[in-house]
């Protein structure tokens, strides 16, 4: 049973990594995110007032992060960030103004540069677990 115990004591050291890796990884992707979406915020010149591109700043006062172990939410509570994404009805609805997407964008762009990263990141906290 040596090698059992062995082996089980490698797995242990993986998962401690694994878990360690993963937790970071989840934070850089949220920040990778809210950054991705100032920067379409800035890219398409949408008209603010600062206060849509600080809400999507981590510890900026409209801002939404919560997480769990495995996933996180990031966003705004900003109430017009949605009608600027989606789109909306001028006052007595006159005309439309048309959707701009720019958190659809970087939502994108981000899952995009997660598909890139996140085989290699596996492999490297799997390394470094048996190392």
């Amino acid at each position: 049973m040596n090698g059992f115990d062995e082996f089980a004591k490698d797995m242990d050291q993986v998962l401690r990594h694994f878990g360690t890796d993963l937790n970071e990884y989840v934070d850089a992707m949220g920040f990778t995110f809210l950054a991705e979406v100032r920067r379409e915020i800035l890219r398409q010149q949408l008209v603010d007032t600062r206060l849509m591109v600080n809400s999507f700043q981590r510890g900026g006062l409209s801002n939404v992060w919560e997480r769990t172990k495995t996933a996180i939410e990031v966003g705004s509570t900003v109430e017009y960030v949605k009608f600027v994404n989606e789109g909306h009805w001028t006052v007595n609805n006159k005309s439309f103004v048309p959707p701009t997407h720019f958190f659809d964008n970087a939502y994108r762009i981000t899952e995009r540069i997660l598909d890139a990263n996140l085989q290699k990141k596996f492999d490297d906290s799997i390394r470094k677990g048996f190392s």
